[in-house]
């Protein structure tokens, strides 16, 4: 029997006839096949009788699967051991070969396929759980922000240590991780394009156990989405032998929802063949049936080995399966290089190593690539259990017995070994069939042509309620999306189809919405046409309901107050009420933060003989009276029932635009005035009107706010583009755009009329003719009763090009002092100069300067006899601005210019003549390198802060042009003021002047 396991259907390899995907014959006599909710092409086989095999979930859909999945994961903290499959105590003569692993499995021809041009794992993550990772090896990255860290390990954390350093001690980590994703020349990894998250589950001396890899799986569940995991490596296990597929120490649930999400879950096969005296069997996490078992194989003719397990190879070759590797003819499934692999090691080196621990990272790094080329292909992942079958269906034949030279009993069984190219091949023959082959989906759910209702629930007036629905082209021909899309009443169209064509494997979105502007039950059909020529037009049914928003204060909440002196008596809403007998006493219910609208409000109370006939109720704003009437409490509230007690309705419509509603009562002493509850319902939205919303493609602008056109060069104008929307029931009507000088309109407004959600665009541009601050208002007048004139501050400042200069060693204003100096070939200009005599040094003077601040760098070959600290300082004329000490043993990281790289002197070197002079002096008991000196003028010198409140100016423009100031004493001069604008800084005390008096306007 074929073993069968999971919700998701994952299996541990199949029967001999393989399933065949899309463009490829099944060859199982009883096949089928269909697209379920999310595209996936379904395949069955019977594999053995009553064995059902399914490439993916049919019943609960994908979303509800993974939910389910991952509400099952539990942590249970086992303190298992786990260890490294790699080999220890290796002995044997033999030459490495990189190349040879990448030709064998066909890797070479996958990337020289036009058809898998930029397959190189790109945009996805590659998690390998290891010993950790040496952060800063160059095959990882550069590190372009000097962190330490290079640049594509995007996450990196220490589970054993329990933090966020993953420091690689061992070395067995990074050589996993550089066949996974390394991305040097020499020795690339499998997808070098991936982005690098290590987990390290391994303390610094190489013990780990089963409760930190269940951290770092539970990890990996909460954050696939975040970073688009695609693969997961465990080069590491529990060191047993396997041959069923067990769920242990607590980490069977995280793999089963990985499963579940599409994240393919790699494992060694383990390295214990010999020990267990040749016994078919896998280590555990590899014998799981939710991950990828992987045993080794030499990757060419490279020698003979003996290993410290007692196992030993009297030869190798490629194909032959390494001695040390377990198997199974069932639980394993698939063979990959493993021997010998040479890849990073944890100080920046290279290791060497054996294992199935370097087998496993090769398929994990397949995995990405075959999910990046499914996301290419047919827009979704591979499911964990499509991806097995694919990696099976495509792979090379190899034998265990034909040619292995060892001192293991072989199982004489046939094992499939990856092969890349082809694997490739066949999940572009997933790809759909021709016609176009329209699929609406809500969510992750498939809406049916004709059938299928989907229910908006119900909500209050005013809180419009969205949906997104996704059309995707399942087909291999253009799919035609044809006219408009037909909304029922009660619905309107938030935003329309992204694309009226879509390519094959493409999708776009349409956004309804409902609108929630009147209260009752909406429903009918939404309507599109296409070209699939039996989906169209494609119908489906909406319903929504609205009711109107209400909210009750009872006199026992915080939202209900009294002024003199009241008593209480039984009865009303919530079995009590308040009443006074006193003139003047004031009961208040205080409704806060409300949504504009019009309102209807009721109250209720229990009539008696006692009560007054005229108990007057008062209705307000916080500031303005909005209506006031009487009741009388003798008689029952005529209004409807509700919550037990009988209501009085007192005011309808009664229009609140400020958020908030105070409702009064007063006691005339005219019996005894009763005080209970009162209930609001905003049933409508405000009598129609134009309103404009502003937006720029970073953020929302409001009126009065200020956008920032940033700084630019002098003849590179700046461009910022607004867009005016009207969101309200009115037409909006606009008027001409201002604008300061220094600005010009490019675009204007298409249309001076927008009806409801329609919008348009200007487009402004910030001339930068020459070098100053700019500023000032645009306006212009609309229709919107709250906006009739909308103003907006706009500013941004122009400034000279850098410019950057170069000297030499042997320019003729670079001299030498002290010596001897020894001229060499090499470094910038093809030669440079060096001194190991202690205070020698080495001048670079500049002239005829700008002053201004300036950026200075040098560049030099690093050489291990070079010093490890070599003195520059940066002179401004004669005045020492900056010192700095350089490693010259290693290369520099700010700049690379020229095709040199440069180490930064000085940022921020301040120039007031017009000269700089750059010295560099040897210090003792070392050689030092002098080259060339780069300087890049980066802008005016920043003034001193200035606080101005202790001797405030008469006028702003007093103070000279560029003064920062601080507490200013005129608040004021926060906006245009005359000639002169004051703009707010990062917080609310902090100010900057800006200039000139011709370029700013009010």
């Amino acid at each position: 029997m074929i073993e069968v396991v999971s919700r998701n259907s994952i299996h541990k390899r199949p029967s001999a006839e393989l399933l065949m995907l899309a463009g490829r014959p099944l060859a199982a006599p009883t096949q089928a096949r269909s697209c379920d909710a999310r595209g996936y092409y379904t395949l069955w086989e019977t594999l053995e009788p009553r064995v059902l095999l399914t490439t993916a979930p049919l019943v609960l859909g994908h979303r509800a699967a993974i939910n389910q999945a991952i509400s099952e994961i539990t942590f249970s903290a086992s303190s298992e051991p786990v260890y490294l499959p790699s080999v220890s105590n290796l002995s044997g003569t033999f030459t490495t070969s990189t190349a040879a692993a990448t030709s064998l499995i066909s890797l070479d021809q996958f990337r020289n396929d036009a058809r898998f041009t930029g397959i190189d794992g790109s945009g996805f993550s590659a998690v390998i759980l290891d010993t950790g990772i040496d952060l800063d090896h160059p095959f990882f990255g550069p590190d372009a922000n000097s962190d330490g860290i290079a640049d594509r390990i995007v996450y990196q954390y220490d589970f054993a240590n329990n933090d966020g350093n993953a420091s690689d001690y061992n070395g067995h980590g990074s050589n996993v991780s550089s066949i996974v994703a390394s991305s040097d020349i020499t020795y690339p990894g499998i997808a070098p394009g991936a982005d690098i998250i290590h987990l390290k589950v391994f303390t610094d001396a190489g013990v780990g156990n089963f409760s930190y890899v269940e951290r770092a799986l539970q990890w990996c569940v909460a954050n696939a989405a975040t970073y688009n995991i695609a693969s997961i490596n465990m080069s590491l296990g529990d060191s047993g032998n396997w041959s069923s597929s067990p769920s242990l120490y607590g980490i069977g649930d995280e793999l089963s929802a990985l499963a579940a999400m599409d994240v393919i879950t790699v494992a060694a096969a383990g390295n214990d063949f010999y020990r267990f005296n040749s016994a078919p069997g896998l280590s555990y996490p590899a014998a799981d049936a939710n991950t990828i078992s992987v045993g080794a194989i030499y990757q060419a003719n490279v020698g003979g080995f003996s290993y410290g397990s007692g196992a030993a190879a009297y030869s190798s070759g490629a194909d032959v399966i390494t001695p040390f590797s377990q198997r199974h003819p069932v639980l394993l499934d698939v063979f990959a290089p493993g021997a010998p692999i040479t890849g990073a090691g944890p100080t920046g080196n290279l290791t060497t190593q054996h294992g199935t621990s370097q087998a496993a990272p090769h398929i994990a790094g397949v995995a990405v690539l075959a999910q990046q080329l499914a996301m290419q292909t047919f827009g979704r992942r591979l499911t964990v259990s499509e991806f097995r079958q694919l990696l099976q269906s495509s792979a090379d034949t190899i034998f265990d017995g034909d040619d292995e030279n060892d001192n293991v009993t072989n199982t004489g069984m046939s094992y499939p070994r990856v092969n890349v190219f082809a694997l490739g091949q066949s999940v572009l023959a997933m790809a759909p069939p021709d016609n176009p082959e329209i699929q609406v989906l809500d969510g992750n759910i498939n809406v049916t042509d004709g059938s299928s209702t989907i229910n908006l629930g119900s909500t209050t007036l005013g809180t419009a309620v969205t949906r997104t629905f996704t059309v995707r082209n399942l087909g291999r021909q253009p799919l035609q999306l044809n006219g408009d899309i037909a909304l029922p009443p009660g619905f309107s169209l938030v935003s329309g189809f992204g694309t009226a064509t879509l390519a094959a494997n493409s999708s776009t979105t349409f956004t309804i919405r409902l609108n929630a502007t009147g209260t009752g039950t909406f429903g009918g059909v939404l309507s599109f046409t296409n070209n699939d020529s039996d989906e169209s037009p494609f119908n489906f049914n909406l319903i929504g309901s609205v009711s109107p928003w209400a909210k009750t204060i009872d006199n026992t909440s915080p939202d209900f107050a009294t002024s003199g002196l009241w008593g209480t008596r039984t009865g009303g809403l919530g079995g009590n009420q308040k009443f006074s007998n006193n003139p003047g006493t004031i009961a208040t219910w205080t409704f806060d933060n409300l949504a504009a609208g019009q309102y209807r409000i009721y109250t209720t109370w229990t009539p008696s003989g006692d009560h007054p006939g005229d108990a007057p109720y008062t209705f307000t704003d916080g500031t303005h009276v909005l209506g006031q009437t009487t009741v009388n409490q003798l008689l029952t509230p005529s209004g409807p029932a509700s919550s037990g007690v009988n209501w009085q309705l007192l005011a309808s419509p009664l229009y609140i635009t400020g958020g908030k509603l105070i409702i009064r009562l007063s006691s005339s002493g005219n019996g005894s005035t009763l005080a209970d509850a009162v209930r609001i319902e905003r049933f409508a939205e405000l009598p129609l009107a134009a309103r404009i919303a502003v937006s720029s493609p970073t953020n929302d602008v409001t009126r009065d706010g200020i956008v920032n056109f940033g700084s630019t060069y002098v003849d590179n104008p700046a461009f910022r583009s607004f867009t005016v929307r009207n969101t309200g029931q009115a037409a909006l009507n606009l008027g001409s755009i201002a604008l300061p000088d220094g600005f010009t309109l490019t675009r204007d407004f298409d249309s001076t009329t927008l009806t409801t959600g329609q919008s348009t665009t200007f487009t402004i541009r910030m001339d930068a003719q020459s070098a100053d601050f700019y500023g000032g208002l645009v306006s212009f007048t609309t229709s919107d009763p709250d906006n009739s004139f909308f103003a907006m501050a706009i500013s941004g400042s122009v400034t000279i090009a850098p410019v950057l200069r170069v000297l030499d060693d042997g320019d003729a204003t670079s001299s030498f002092s002290g010596g001897p100096w020894l001229n060499a070939l090499g470094g910038y200009g093809n030669s440079q100069s060096y001194s190991g005599t202690a205070g020698a040094s080495h001048s670079w003077l500049f002239r005829d300067l700008t002053p201004g601040s300036y950026r200075v760098l040098t560049t030099y070959t690093p050489a291990a006899s070079l010093a490890s600290r070599v003195n520059y300082a940066a002179f401004d004329g004669a005045t020492l601005r900056q010192t700095t000490a350089i490693d010259q043993r290693t290369s520099g990281t700010d700049l690379n210019y020229a095709g040199r790289n440069w180490s930064t002197i000085g940022s921020n070197v301040s120039i007031t003549g017009d000269s700089m002079t750059v010295i560099m002096t040897v210090p003792t008991g070392g050689y030092a390198a002098a080259d060339a000196v780069y300087v890049e003028r980066m802008g005016e010198i920043e003034q001193a802060m200035v606080d101005i409140s202790l001797a405030p100016p008469r006028f702003a423009s007093d103070l000279p042009i560029g003064t920062r100031v601080t507490r200013l004493p005129n608040p004021a001069w926060t906006t245009p003021l005359g000639n002169t604008l004051i703009q707010a800084d990062t917080d609310d005390n902090d100010f900057f002047l800006m200039r000139k008096p011709s370029r700013l306007a009010a």
